[in-house]
């Protein structure tokens, strides 16, 4: 690499043009041939010429190599007359990241943000339907509430076995690969990630038009409201914990009429709702250690104008080494319905025999699911399915045997 034009030091555009005109010997004024200097990319080659930072001053130089912003090299001076020349040495290879490195600063970011999505379905119902509210909003942003509302699965599409297909490969937690091996995005066009991705983006473009109203919390109101957020938020998913089942919640805009307002409330739970989808990715990914997949998805199903969300956890069982049977699966399947309580379903099904066990928080839900176990028996058999065992108790599932590592790096074909 050539030095082009004079030392450019670190202050006004005007003086360092007025030094590039000076003669190019100054350059190097200090130097000898052969020394090998430290120098920092200032700015990336631009038609050939790049700004370095050598022992306090600044470098026009003539490079083809690429050259980023912040890069540290080392530069040796093959000449210092009748013009400077420098040689990069070999570029030291980049540092490489680990999988667990990714996967660490992931969740790291998702962590703080994640919300469930029961406040966010509830207050994205209330707009689609609030004509006062849904009238101070960009139409954009109304129209992405409206997609997202509509592309909803719904209660009679995964009562069928092709719908619940469909709707859980549209949960989110297959998105990425499903862009990566698709030729275009039609795809994805109604993968739950996607377009809460499509809402938080044009709520990001929206007119901030006008001021936000707040009024001030004194401490113990402050306190009050802080425990109600946190009560709201569910534990994060992880492979380590049964899931915690969530209930419908109430629409957080009611009588809030200021756009910013509600802009910025539904963007904090949209943004919350794509933290934990990014979360069940990551607890989803094959471990260093574990030979067994395992799946974990929410899926929120709407019925008569409000969404129930119901939580996945399909599991592979370990098995002997000298086993040569297909693999065997566990579906644990936990939800909050109004009436019922929290109820926590394991199903399993090994050598054509369906085993299912249900726990019921509460002991008149329980009960009432004991008495169906019987209807639910003759089904199985109707539809020619050999029953093991049907049960159901009172309490909550024991904690899962799984053993909690490190993630990996998201893997688009997960």
């Amino acid at each position: 690499m050539e030095i082009k034009g004079a030392p450019l030091p670190p202050s006004s555009s005007s003086n360092q043009t007025a030094l590039a005109e000076k003669p190019a010997i100054a350059t190097l004024a200090g130097f000898r041939v052969g020394q090998t200097l430290q120098a920092v990319v200032v700015k990336a080659v631009v038609n050939q010429t790049a700004l370095l930072q050598v022992n306090h001053q600044q470098l026009r130089v003539e490079t083809q190599a690429p050259l980023s912003v912040g890069q540290r090299l080392a530069v040796e001076v093959m000449q210092i007359e009748p013009r400077p020349i420098l040689r990069l040495q070999a570029l030291p290879p980049p540092t490489p990241i680990s999988a667990e490195q990714v996967a660490n600063a992931a969740l790291k970011q998702a962590l703080p943000r994640q919300t469930g999505l029961p406040p966010l379905l509830a207050n994205l119902h209330f707009l689609s339907q609030s004509q006062q509210v849904s009238a101070t909003l960009a139409p954009l942003v109304l129209e992405s509430i409206k997609k997202v509302i509509a592309n909803l699965p719904k209660r009679s599409q995964v009562t069928t076995a092709e719908g619940l297909k469909a709707a859980l490969k549209d949960s989110g937690l297959f998105l990425e690969n499903k862009l990566a091996n698709a030729s275009t995005n039609s795809t994805a066009g109604r993968d739950i990630k996607a377009i809460l991705s499509q809402l938080m983006a044009q709520i990001r473009q929206a007119p901030q038009t006008g001021n936000q109203t707040t009024t001030p919390l004194g401490p113990q109101a402050a306190v009050t409201a802080l425990s109600a957020v946190n009560a709201q938020v569910p534990p994060p998913p992880q492979r380590s914990a049964r899931s915690q089942p969530q209930a419908q919640a109430s629409p957080t805009l009611m009588g809030i009429t200021n756009v910013l307002n509600v802009l910025g409330e539904i963007g904090k739970q949209t943004e919350g709702a794509l933290a934990r989808l990014l979360l069940h990715q990551l607890a989803s990914l094959p471990q260093q250690d574990q030979n067994t997949a395992l799946w974990m998805f929410e899926l929120p199903v709407q019925h008569q104008g409000k969404t129930d969300l119901f939580q996945f956890t399909i599991q592979e069982e370990e098995r002997e080494k000298d086993d040569q049977d297909q693999p065997r699966y566990s579906i644990f399947l936990s939800f909050d319905l109004a009436g019922l309580g929290a109820v926590h379903i394991k199903l399993s099904y090994a050598r054509e025999r369906i085993y299912a066990t249900a726990w019921a928080e509460e002991q008149a839900t329980a009960s009432f699911l004991q008495q169906e176990m019987k209807e639910l028996s003759h089904r199985f058999e109707k539809a020619g399915i050999t029953v093991g065992h049907l049960r159901c108790q009172h309490g909550t599932p024991p904690e899962p045997a799984i053993r909690c590592v490190h993630q990996s790096v998201l893997d688009i074909n997960v």
